[in-house]
C-alpha cells in the first residue's frame, strides 16, 4: 500500500483494521501523524454528537401540540401558554447543542496537533545524540528569522516539520527524568501562555517571539527551567526577512 491508497482508506474508513493499513501506519510517519489527526477529529465528532437527550423530550413536545391543538378554540391566553412550552423545549435543545459546540471549539486546538504530530516522529523522543548548535541556528534563521548566538545546551533530536495549518521547528531535550519535546511554532502567535494536560501529556504553550513555543512532557517539572532558557534563547536580535 502506497501513500496515496492509504490516504484514500483512511478518508473513508479511518477505523479499519486491515493488515496492510496498519502495517504502512506503522512504516511511514507522514501517514502515522494523518492517521492521528483522523483519530483526534473522530473523537472530537463523537464528542460533539453526544448530546444528551432531555428527559421525556419526545412525549413533550407531543403533549404541546396536543395542547395547541385543543387551545385553538379557547382563548389568546391558554394558546400562549401552549405556544410557550414549545418555546420551552426548542430553548433547552439549543442551549445544549450551544455547550456542546462551545466546548469543542474551544479546546486547545495548537495543543492537539502538537500531541498528534508526536505519533509521527517515534525517533524524537528516544534519540540521545547531542544535535550540533549551528543545525539549531540554521533552523530557527531559515523558519523564524531569528538569530540565536547561545542555543539551550541538551537538544538530541531536531526536524523541520508541517504541524496543520503551521510550520516548526521540533526538538526533543534531554532532562532529568524524561525527554522532553520542544516545538517553535513560527507561524502562530499564542495570545497567551497556557497549560494542558490531556491523553497523559502535560503542555505548555507559551507566547515567544513572532511564534509560540510549546512543550510536552510525561511530567512537566521542567518547564519553567525550559522555557526560561527558550525565552533568553529567541529574545535575541532577529533577521531581516528576504
Amino acid at each position: 500500500m502506497n501513500c496515496l491508497e492509504f490516504r484514500r482508506q483512511l478518508a473513508v474508513d479511518p477505523k479499519t483494521r486491515d493488515s496492510v493499513f496498519l502495517q504502512h501506519k506503522q512504516e511511514c510517519p507522514r501517514c502515522a501523524e494523518a492517521y492521528a489527526r483522523a483519530m483526534l477529529f473522530e473523537a472530537s465528532l463523537a464528542e460533539a454528537m453526544a448530546v444528551p437527550v432531555p428527559a421525556n423530550l419526545a412525549e413533550r413536545i407531543l403533549f404541546a401540540q396536543a395542547t395547541e391543538q385543543r387551545n385553538q378554540a379557547r382563548t389568546n391566553r391558554e394558546r400562549n401558554r401552549g405556544r410557550w412550552i414549545q418555546y420551552a423545549a426548542a430553548a433547552m435543545l439549543l442551549i445544549a447543542v450551544g455547550v456542546v459546540g462551545y466546548s469543542r471549539f474551544n479546546r486547545p486546538v495548537l495543543a492537539d496537533l502538537a500531541i498528534a504530530h508526536l505519533a509521527g516522529e517515534p525517533l524524537a523522543m528516544t534519540s540521545h545524540a547531542a544535535v550540533p548548535d549551528a543545525l539549531v541556528q540554521r533552523e530557527f534563521g531559515m523558519r523564524a528569522s531569528i538569530a540565536m548566538p547561545n542555543v539551550p545546551s541538551g537538544v538530541t533530536y531536531l526536524s523541520d516539520c508541517p504541524l496543520g495549518p503551521y510550520h516548526i521547528v521540533h526538538m526533543a531535550m534531554a532532562q532529568d527524568n524524561d525527554p522532553v519535546t520542544v516545538m517553535y511554532v513560527a507561524d502562530h502567535h499564542q495570545a497567551a501562555r497556557k497549560d494542558f494536560n490531556q491523553t497523559g501529556w502535560f503542555g505548555r504553550e507559551v507566547p515567544l517571539g513572532a511564534g509560540t513555543l510549546v512543550l510536552l512532557g510525561k511530567s512537566a517539572q521542567s518547564f519553567d527551567h525550559l522555557e526560561t532558557v527558550w525565552r533568553d534563547a529567541v529574545n535575541g536580535p532577529r533577521l531581516t526577512r528576504l
